[in-house]
């Protein structure tokens, strides 16, 4: 679901301190780039599975090809971390949850 920063704080608010549900809001910040990385990993990965390591010469693309799908997948994981690290936390009622380190 898209919505706001100020929605989902609404939404928290509007539930009351009573609910037991928690908000988290990230921000949707490269969200095209990163669902192209995680659909280049899950493609290059099934493409791993499918012709298995490369053993002779002609495989050699292949074997780059994997170093790419790899590649692809720390992407998107990184991006993921980002994408997480920047989340806001709401309790119901609208008290911002902070992480500390």
């Amino acid at each position: 679901m898209v919505c706001s920063q100020k929605e989902v704080l609404e939404a928290a608010r509007k539930a009351g301190p009573e609910s037991p549900i928690v908000y988290v809001f990230t921000p949707s910040f490269a969200t095209d780039e990163l669902r192209q990385q995680i659909v280049d990993a899950q493609a290059e990965t099934k493409l791993w599975i499918a012709h298995g390591n490369p053993a002779t010469a002609e495989e050699q693309g292949t074997l780059a090809r994997a170093w790419r799908g790899a590649i692809a997948r720390l992407a998107s994981e990184t991006g993921l971390r980002e994408n997480a690290a920047s989340a806001r936390v709401f309790q119901s009622g609208g008290s911002e949850c902070s992480a500390q380190t």
